[in-house]
């Protein structure tokens, strides 16, 4: 009999889930994967007489879906989740980044940039500086102007401060503004794009009950599944990224398959 011929498996853990679109390319792996469910579903419908006696039931609209956690936020798959592309920003395709800076004037007159900005509006890079205190709360907002008594000004990293302000050195002072780099990772949501269409494949290990020597690979695969966009996530040390996916028929296959379970040497 074939070590592989066995009805009662014992999961071990969900040990990857990859993402491939629907010409093949992969597009992410989860390698930190808990609580993963298979929910499957459908409806059923009764035949009545005319009491409303039940006489036959019959199944029609299947589901499958499976839900998970990944113990790290994963920027890939949070791409995805938005309807987006993660991008790597390079010294072929540089991407611009916003970068908030609280920065202390030397001497009252100047204050150096860690980045050269980027034009942002009217052919300026930034229009406010704030004047803070220690605790961040603004003192006074200076513009972006020609008049150098109470407007600044900027070349390259340089801010030139109003010169009629009465500012000293030790000042502190906060400038948002945005910068080009080769290096950084960004995604956009746009609220007109939305996941696609994808494969999914989840790999297991398995054991067989009267065989606990030899570690199994199965696999669930979803060959056409939408992950749902709608997630919830708390930002902190403890954060865990959800996932949840729905199958959808391969309707003009033979087999309809919503999802096929394999199993084989790990």
């Amino acid at each position: 009999m074939s070590d592989f011929n066995f009805n009662e498996v014992v999961i071990d853990r969900v040990h990857r889930i990859h993402e491939y679109d629907l010409n093949g390319k992969r597009l992410w792996t989860m390698n930190q994967v808990k609580d993963f469910k298979l929910t499957l579903g459908g409806e059923t419908v009764y035949a009545q007489d005319a009491q409303g006696v039940n006489i036959m039931a019959f199944d029609k609209s299947k589901t499958a879906e499976a839900d998970w956690s990944n113990a790290l936020m994963h920027l890939g798959a949070l791409a995805e989740q938005m309807g987006s592309k993660k991008e790597v920003a390079s010294s072929e395709a540089k991407q611009v980044f916003t970068t908030v800076e609280y920065l202390t004037s030397a001497d009252g007159k100047k204050l150096t940039l860690t980045h050269t900005p980027k034009t942002a509006v009217a052919n300026a890079p930034f229009k406010y500086i704030d004047l803070v205190d220690g605790q961040g709360n603004a003192l006074k907002t200076f513009e972006l102007g020609e008049t150098a008594e109470s407007q600044f000004s900027v070349t390259g990293t340089e801010v030139t401060l109003p010169t009629g302000a009465d500012l000293k050195a030790g000042d502190r002072f906060v400038v948002k503004y945005q910068y080009e780099s080769d290096e950084g990772v960004a995604i956009n949501d746009s609220a007109d794009k939305f996941s696609a269409e994808g494969e999914f494949v989840i790999e297991a290990f398995c054991y067989n009950p009267c065989d606990k020597a030899n570690k199994k690979l199965m696999r669930i695969i979803f060959p056409n599944a939408k992950m749902d966009n709608a997630i919830d996530m708390t930002l902190n040390n403890e954060l865990t990224h959800p996932v949840k996916i729905s199958a959808t028929q391969e309707y003009c296959s033979d087999d309809k398959r919503l999802f096929r379970i394999e199993t084989a040497a790990a």
